[in-house]
């Protein structure tokens, strides 16, 4: 089974649907879809971060158990860490698309200002 079906297993397990487990590590929603052969050292590290219960091994090479033995009972709370930091991810977009474009509203009143400066 390839590194991708494998992610996609483990995150049927924890319930997290693949937009949410992208958000989550920082990149596009479209990076699940875009595995080929397997997954660069940073990616992975950014995996075993926010969901230290994979077995990353597993993940690699289908080799060893899906999950560590010693998380097996954090899954539950993972699960539900792992959806606040989506959400708050998704917020925080939000926000920052509200600031730009109170920004852009700025910019043009500042110059509708200029030009009527001018013409005085």
């Amino acid at each position: 089974m390839p590194v991708k079906e494998r992610l996609r297993e483990y995150l049927k397990y924890k319930k997290i649907n693949e937009r949410q487990f992208c958000l989550s590590i920082g990149v596009s929603t479209s990076y699940i879809h875009s595995i080929r052969v397997s997954i660069q050292p940073q990616k992975l590290s950014s995996i075993a971060e926010y969901y230290p219960d994979l077995n990353t091994s597993w993940l690699l090479t289908g080799e060893g158990e899906m999950v560590n033995n010693n998380d097996k009972n954090q899954n539950s709370n993972s699960l539900h860490e792992n959806e606040t930091v989506a959400y708050l991810i998704e917020a925080n977009k939000g926000l920052q698309r509200t600031i730009d474009n109170q920004a852009e509203i700025i910019k043009r009143m500042h110059r509708i200002i200029d030009n009527l400066q001018e013409k005085k």
